[in-house]
């Protein structure tokens, strides 16, 4: 998702950020930034302070975004949006590297249904 794509749907997660919480179907809280330094570092702040199970960090951008071994994460506006989620499941620590994909996987779909945009992945580096 890019350029005009990610703009407008980035608008309509604004708007439902808005909407009463019976509205953000699964999620329990939904964060829609411009900018952030990390939505990782933005999510786990969040699960420090108690978020709940599925909630959501999106930005349009990321000022230090961070890929695998700390390498850097490029996160410029407009090309995409970014994400993070706070999840607390229910298995075995050994499982929980599966959700990451799963998750990925599971959103991309979904915006693509609700949003109409070409949706590609990028895997952390």
């Amino acid at each position: 998702m890019s350029g005009g794509a990610a703009d407008d749907f980035l608008a309509r997660l604004r708007e439902a950020a808005e909407a009463p919480a019976s509205l953000h179907y699964s999620l329990a809280r939904l964060e829609v930034r411009t900018e952030v330094e990390s939505t990782n570092a933005e999510a786990a702040a969040l699960a420090a302070a108690g978020a709940p199970h599925a909630t959501l960090v999106v930005a349009d951008r990321q000022t230090q975004g961070r890929g695998r071994l700390g390498r850097v994460w490029e996160s410029p506006a407009g090309l995409g949006v970014w994400a993070s989620w706070v999840l607390r499941p229910s298995l075995p620590a050994a499982e929980a590297p599966r959700l990451g994909l799963l998750a990925s996987v599971a959103a991309a779909e979904a915006i693509r249904g609700w949003a109409g945009a070409a949706v590609t992945l990028k895997w952390p580096n």
